[in-house]
């Protein structure tokens, strides 16, 4: 970031030398040389101080690869058409951002789109194919409206799904980073190096992608810190963090002490993440007791009665020991799935 903010104090300082000596080709010539050798500085430095760290896996940035060809393909065939869609997709675009996803909306709407199309075609091509084999018959016309439906459904609701999953992240390491930024604070640094710090450390990884975002409006954009906190906290998917964020911004312009107001709030944070940890403890509890009630006595009893049932010849509404003894089983896994689902979500980060 330090050689972004040299190179564009070095641009205006030359934009000026050129001012002056506008009647002079020769030295026009020169700074127009010099501005372009510093235009390619310029590039690189920004190329590397965003370039995805070493550590990252191969795969990831072949996927990335993925993404970017198979997003110029759809807008081959579907920018205009995505175009004139975008505000029926407002919401979408803003978990795009909340969830730092780099495609740009009209992209996404035309990989949708482009999705749903290919989606459409092979699933009615399987349909027409498995009619023509006489292994399902045409009442099952509506597979490939299923499908479309599916894919769409897929994306709509990713953007939003990866979303409050990075402000599950942020959540985790907020109060860390908030000590973090506390101490630093205590050693009267310059504000805009406090989140230079937290965004190039490894252990804030969701969190540093946020304040990063801050530094790109300072150091590219040119916004002042305090409304690049504000900026930053309309977009963020945390509501925690965005809190942070504006309170920094009032106690930045009303010149008052960081270090004081990080201290609270990171006792706040501690006492949020202690807190959430025991409620988890309680739900958990509470499950694992109806897990017992439902998914292990309820079964043996039924067991005990269908075994009575067998003994007896009797039926349950007219289905057979069989059909009932399958049913039980396939509520039973679909239960205990659920009750996996319903877990996994509740669960903080660990």
């Amino acid at each position: 970031m330090d050689k972004i903010q040299n190179n564009i104090d070095e641009f205006k300082r030359l934009s000026n030398e050129l001012k002056v000596n506008l009647k002079d080709e020769n030295k026009i010539n020169k700074v127009i040389n010099k501005l372009k050798k510093e235009n390619q500085k310029f590039n690189q430095n920004f190329n590397l101080s965003f370039k995805p760290k070493s550590g990252k896996k191969e795969s990831e940035t072949i996927e990335s690869l993925k993404v970017n060809n198979f997003a110029k393909i759809s807008n081959i065939f579907f920018r205009k058409i995505s175009e004139k869609l975008v505000d029926s997709f407002k919401d979408v675009d803003l978990s795009l951002k909340k969830a730092n996803i780099p495609i740009l909306i009209q992209s996404y709407i035309s990989m949708m789109l482009f999705s749903l199309t290919l989606g459409f075609l092979l699933s009615s091509i399987l349909f027409i194919f498995l009619v023509s084999t006489s292994l399902i018959s045409w009442s099952y016309f509506w597979i490939p409206l299923a499908v479309c439906v599916l894919i769409f459904a897929g994306f709509y609701s990713y953007p939003g799904s990866e979303a409050s999953n990075i402000q599950k992240e942020i959540a985790y390491e907020l109060p860390f980073a908030t000590i973090h930024m506390a101490t630093i604070a205590g050693s009267d640094i310059e504000p805009t190096k406090i989140f230079k710090i937290i965004a190039t450390s490894d252990e804030y990884k969701n969190l540093g992608k946020e304040l990063k975002k801050i530094l790109v409006q300072i150091n590219v954009y040119g916004y002042d810190l305090v409304n690049s906190l504000k900026n930053i906290s309309k977009r963020t998917s945390n509501e925690k963090l965005a809190e942070l964020l504006g309170g920094l911004a009032t106690n930045i312009s009303g010149g008052g002490s960081l270090k004081n107001y990080l201290e609270k709030k990171s006792e706040n944070y501690l006492q949020d993440y202690k807190l959430e940890r025991k409620q988890y403890i309680n739900v958990a509890e509470t499950f694992m007791d109806i897990y017992i009630s439902v998914l292990i006595a309820a079964p043996l009893i039924l067991m005990l009665m269908f075994i009575i049932m067998s003994v007896a010849n009797l039926n349950l509404g007219g289905l057979s020991l069989r059909a009932l003894l399958f049913l039980t089983v396939a509520i039973v896994g679909i239960m205990n799935v659920v009750f996996l689902i319903v877990l996994s979500l509740k669960q903080p980060k660990i």
